[in-house]
């Protein structure tokens, strides 16, 4: 009991109480639980957690999650996850029940988050993919999207939908631009936009980008 500390290996565990059996691995803490493992940051208010398997429960969770680029970690928008309950398990991934996802930094504590994913369950792994299921789209904590099925990448180079943009004026009407993101290989990309306008009809925008060297590089927009 007080500022209990428990380290291993990569990890960090920091709680108000701990409870922890050296034979088996498993601990109990409670009260302003910090872990820290490897690049992720965890804090919640409980912690039933076995460090031999890195398995376990956190209750009212607050996870960072680094974005990551070919193997590197960009310092830079972190993902983050809230959750109602957070199971680690063996294969690395997350399961998580009343979840919301989003990027984010010190600037979002101060205020709704400038968008965010509500979900009733998902799973995330670390270096691949965020599976969520039963997904409403919150801009400014206002709900703009509802999907009953989700799959968002947690690298920064991944093929698959970006976030969508809204807007709305008496010249366009509603404006509604869905990016697509295609990671050809290491030195190309390109985004493709559907450009919903409905005073106007639709449109697509096209973004190509290689860099083959430090110098050869070039960007083709149609």
């Amino acid at each position: 009991d007080g500022h209990a500390v428990l380290k291993y290996g990569r990890l960090q565990l920091n709680a108000d109480h701990l409870s922890y059996v050296r034979s088996t691995g498993q601990m109990e803490a409670s009260g302003h639980v910090v872990l820290v493992q490897g690049l992720e940051r965890m804090t919640m208010d409980r912690l039933e957690y076995n460090v031999f398997d890195q398995t376990g429960v956190m209750y009212q969770a607050d996870v960072s999650i680094p974005m990551m680029n070919d193997d590197r970690v960009l310092e830079s928008s972190p993902y983050r996850l809230i959750a109602k309950r957070i199971e680690p398990r063996v294969d690395g991934s997350m399961h998580a029940e009343g979840a919301a996802f989003t990027t984010c930094d010190t600037v979002c504590e101060r205020g709704a988050p400038p968008w965010e994913f509500q979900a009733h369950r998902l799973r995330a792994v670390l270096d691949g993919y965020l599976i969520a299921r039963g997904v409403t789209l919150r801009v400014k904590d206002v709900p703009v999207l509802y999907l009953p099925w989700l799959a968002y990448p947690l690298q920064s180079r991944q093929t698959g939908l970006l976030i969508p943009g809204f807007g709305y004026n008496t010249t366009e009407g509603l404006h509604y631009l869905q990016p697509f993101y295609w990671a050809i290989g290491r030195s190309q990309d390109a985004t493709i936009s559907l450009d919903l306008r409905t005073n106007l009809g639709i449109g697509v925008d096209n973004e190509y980008r290689y860099r083959l060297t430090q110098t050869a590089k070039g960007q083709l927009d149609l």
